[in-house]
């Protein structure tokens, strides 16, 4: 449990086994740092890579908010992309309690966490890559799992730390 942090820092490694992930039946989640080749919704291709998981007790700026749920979680996120146009959104990644429940920029007081370079949003053409944090309101510790989805909401790629 994260208790008085002021500075972002890493969640403790869980560890787990690879995975190759597109949009359709079970996701393997890999270990954070590792590569997960995924597919859009619209065919799209990609090398997603969460590169870390850093748990902070207050946001950044003049109008950062509190966590309202515990601690942001601090996600830094990669996308390579491999063959078409890749949809990118930081509503595209979420954060899964240990209880299961899952979490996205939508929940809490994300929204006022001030942190960046930001993930950006839009379509990222093949030969192109974006790297940027997204910050989510989640309870206090250690994540089940995070989670890259499509834009219909399915999950394409997941990480444990």
């Amino acid at each position: 449990m994260l208790v008085g942090a002021t500075a972002c820092g890493p969640l403790p490694d869980q560890g787990s086994a690879p995975s190759s992930a597109s949009g359709s039946g079970a996701v393997t989640a890999a270990k954070v740092g590792q590569a997960v080749k995924v597919t859009g919704d619209d065919g799209a291709t990609a090398e997603a890579t969460v590169l870390s998981v850093n748990a902070s007790s207050k946001g950044q700026g003049d109008l950062a908010q509190a966590p309202a749920n515990g601690q942001y979680s601090v996600i830094d996120v990669e996308i390579k992309v491999t063959g078409g146009t890749f949809q990118v959104n930081p509503l595209y990644v979420r954060y899964q309690a240990a209880d299961g429940k899952t979490y996205d920029q939508n929940t809490g007081n994300s929204m006022t966490a001030g942190f960046s370079p930001e993930l950006t949003v839009g379509g990222v053409p093949s030969g192109q890559s974006t790297r940027g944090v997204v910050a989510i309101d989640t309870p206090a510790g250690q994540p089940k799992a995070i989670q890259l989805t499509n834009v219909l909401g399915d999950v394409i790629g997941a990480w444990q730390p």
